[in-house]
C-alpha cells in the first residue's frame, strides 16, 4: 500500500452517532488521530436509538445524543474536521431531528467555541467543515458532532469524520517496495520520527523495533511497520519481493575503471557450497571457486584473458528437485 503525505484530507474511521449506551462527552472523549493511509474509510447506518442518553452540553445548544472527539496537537497552526458521508435514517420521520451539528473547541475553555456549523440532512449527501488556529504543540482541542433534537427524538446519522492541517498532520513515510534476490538484505528505510516501532513479521529482521531494520527474507514478505505519535497508532506496509535462483552477468568488462570489472552473480550465496567454473571456448579451464567467495576479474593465471566469449558452469551442490547446473556464457569486452 502506498502513503501519500500530499492529501490534505484523509478519510479516518467513520464513527456511528446514536449508539446505544450513554454517550460521550469531555469527560470519557474518543481519540481521533491524522492518518495518511488513504482508503482507510468505512460507512455505517446509525443503530436504533436508545433512550439511555446523557445530554451533551455544546457552547449555544444542548444535544441529547452526540460523540466527542480529542485531539492533541504535534505543531503550532490550523486544524480543519471534516464530516461527510452523512446518511440519516430518519428523515422520514417527524418525530426525529434532521440536523447534524459540528463544534470545535478547546478542551480548556469548553464555552469558547471557535468553529460551529450545521447541515440539513433533508439536502441529502453534504460536507460539514469546521476549523480553528493552535498556537503550539500539545495543545488539546476537542471536536463535537451532534444530532439536532426534532418534536421528540435527536436526528439518527452515520457519517465519517477525518482532520487535517499543519497543527495534526505528522510527516512519516516508508519506501513502499524492494526487490532482491534470493539470500540478499536490504535496509527497509523510514522518514519521520515516531515515539516508538514495532515491525511484523519479526523473523527476519535484525531489530524489530528499529525505525529502520535490515530485512533478510528468503521469499517475498510483506512487513507492517507499526507505531504511535502520542496516542495515535500509525500502520503501513512494506513489500520485499525476493527473487529465487542464481542469475548471473553475462558481460564483463576487465580494465579497471570500476564498471563491470568482476563477474557478478546474484542469488549464489544461498549456496555457499555451489562450485563454480570458467572455461574458454577451447574448453580450458580459466577459474573456479567453491562457494564463489572470489569473484572473477577476467584474470587466469595472473593476466587478463584475451577478449572472446567463456562459459560457466555453476553446480550448486545442494539435495532436493533444484539441484541442476546452472550454465550460460560470458562476453569479455575491452
Amino acid at each position: 500500500m502506498h502513503l501519500s503525505l500530499t492529501r490534505k484530507l484523509v478519510l479516518l474511521s467513520a464513527i456511528i452517532l446514536g449508539l446505544s449506551g450513554s454517550a460521550q462527552d469531555c469527560a470519557s472523549p474518543t481519540q481521533l488521530c491524522f492518518n495518511p493511509i488513504p482508503g482507510n474509510n468505512q460507512q455505517f447506518d446509525s443503530t436504533n436509538w436508545s433512550d439511555n442518553i446523557t445530554p451533551l452540553m455544546l457552547d449555544c445548544f444542548m444535544a441529547t445524543n452526540g460523540v466527542v472527539y480529542e485531539v492533541e496537537t504535534i505543531a503550532p497552526g490550523v486544524i480543519e474536521a471534516e464530516v461527510s458521508n452523512i446518511l440519516c435514517d430518519s428523515l422520514d420521520n417527524p418525530d426525529y431531528g434532521t440536523e447534524l451539528q459540528v463544534a470545535i473547541y478547546e478542551a480548556s475553555d469548553p464555552c469558547g467555541t471557535t468553529g460551529y456549523t450545521e447541515f440539513d440532512c433533508a439536502q441529502g449527501l453534504g460536507i460539514l467543515e469546521v476549523s480553528t488556529l493552535a498556537a503550539d504543540s500539545g495543545q488539546v482541542f476537542y471536536i463535537a458532532v451532534s444530532g439536532a433534537t426534532g418534536d421528540l427524538f435527536p436526528a439518527l446519522c452515520g457519517y465519517a469524520i477525518q482532520i487535517s492541517g499543519d497543527a495534526v498532520e505528522y510527516q512519516f513515510s516508508a519506501t513502499p517496495e524492494y526487490v532482491i534476490d534470493q539470500g540478499e538484505s536490504v535496509l527497509l528505510l523510514t522518514q519521520g520520527e515516531l515515539n516508538e516501532y514495532q515491525w511484523q513479521p519479526q523473523e527476519t529482521l535484525d531489530d524489530p523495533t528499529s525505525p529502520s531494520p535490515t530485512a533478510s527474507p528468503l521469499i517475498s514478505t510483506l512487513y507492517t511497520i507499526e507505531g504511535t505519535i502520542g496516542d495515535c497508532v500509525i500502520t503501513t506496509d512494506v513489500f520485499v519481493e525476493v527473487i529465487p535462483g542464481i542469475r548471473a552477468m553475462n558481460l564483463i568488462t576487465p580494465n579497471a575503471d570500476g564498471k563491470n570489472d568482476e563477474w557478478l552473480i546474484s542469488g549464489i550465496l544461498q549456496f555457499p557450497n555451489a562450485d563454480v567454473r570458467i572455461f574458454s571456448r577451447w574448453g580450458q579451464q580459466v577459474f573456479r571457486s567453491v562457494g564463489y567467495s572470489e569473484r572473477w576479474d577476467g584474470t587466469f593465471g595472473g593476466s587478463v584473458v584475451p577478449s572472446g566469449t567463456y562459459y560457466y558452469v555453476i553446480d550448486k551442490n545442494t539435495t532436493g528437485e533444484d539441484n541442476e547446473p546452472v550454465t550460460g556464457s560470458i562476453a569479455v569486452v575491452y
